[in-house]
């Protein structure tokens, strides 16, 4: 589907240095990064708004770099809705299909059939600012896709929304998605966001990808420890170790290190069963499992498992010290 080719841009003392980079078909493809590591650069390269240095960028095996925006068969969806204020729902939903000179009748067909799909059927004569935060933004993303995008770019699309909110128009995405086999590439900084929407998920750091894989790969096989920075979920720790061993969530752990280390366990290398040593404070949905925070009462930390327990629970834990990962304090 889409596919870069050793992509260099440059500006001022920041410089964008993509080898290759590929988003498939049907796939919802996150671009996680912090803020300034190039994301909305790269976003905007492959929307034609930027024009590289040097490499390639292809839509389907052919070369877009020479098309204007408006000929790159992308469509944006932006953190602000960027609705028209003086136009109602219909007539935002529809503008794409009117720019485009379509048939009326085939026109009002797909904004009725976006309407629906969006949860937007009563709401065509609305004007934007009678709309809801989450209401806007789906007329925003029924915009972007009603006129049969190849791809569909979304820069922290759901910015501003509450936590609930948030969660339902993932679902909504998602759904979306499944619907009509488009891809997209999904611009977040939110890891949480990230795993939750993701079928592949690439990392950028300081203008350079340094992960690219599954949800699941990227939580449990980070290619890069710096990663690490991005999971809230994993547990982090500066350690002292002596005679070879150490206390780690009054878990004796026995190791070939001595000194002050700073430790690293992802949730994947506590093991929890029904038991008395702590308790479940927390539960974190993922589509492979759940992640659990519990309280030792003393401290807490996070473990994995495909296990259904709930908040309150005893358990016992067991830590898995080959998962654990050391950098040494400097």
């Amino acid at each position: 589907m889409l596919e870069i080719q050793q992509l260099n841009y440059s500006i001022g003392q920041f410089n964008l240095t993509i080898d290759k980079f590929t988003v498939k078909n049907k796939c919802i493809h996150t671009l996680l990064g912090n803020s300034g590591a190039g994301k909305s650069t790269l976003l905007n390269l492959i929307a034609g708004h930027l024009k590289p240095n040097s490499g390639n960028i292809l839509l389907k095996g052919h070369s877009i770099l020479n098309l204007k925006p408006n000929e790159r068969k992308i469509a944006l969806v932006f953190q602000n809705s960027l609705l028209f204020p003086h136009m109602n729902v219909v007539e935002n939903i529809g503008y794409g299909l009117k720019v485009g000179k379509k048939d009326k009748n085939k026109m009002q067909t797909k904004i009725n059939l976006w309407l629906k799909r969006m949860d937007l059927v009563g709401y065509d004569q609305r004007m934007p600012n009678e709309l809801s935060g989450g209401e806007k933004k789906r007329v925003a993303i029924a915009r972007a896709l009603i006129t049969d995008p190849e791809l569909v770019l979304m820069d922290e699309p759901l910015n501003g929304l509450d936590p609930k909110l948030r969660n339902e128009m993932l679902e909504l995405i998602k759904k979306i998605q499944r619907e009509t086999s488009i891809a997209i590439l999904y611009i977040t900084h939110d890891f949480e966001e990230a795993l939750k929407i993701s079928d592949q998920i690439s990392v950028i750091k300081e203008g350079q990808m340094i992960h690219t894989g599954t949800p699941k790969s990227l939580l449990f096989q980070p290619e890069d420890l710096s990663i690490i920075d991005f999971f809230s979920y994993y547990n982090k720790k500066n350690v002292f170790i002596k005679n070879r061993n150490f206390c780690l969530y009054k878990q004796k752990i026995v190791t070939d290190n001595d000194g002050y280390y700073y430790c690293i366990l992802p949730p994947q290398g506590i093991i929890i069963s029904t038991g008395d040593q702590g308790v479940i404070t927390k539960k974190h949905f993922l589509k492979y499992g759940n992640i659990y925070q519990i309280d030792n009462h003393e401290e807490s930390f996070y473990a994995f498992s495909p296990e259904d327990f709930k908040v309150g629970d005893p358990v016992n834990y067991l830590i898995q010290s080959e998962f654990i990962r050391f950098k040494k304090e400097l």
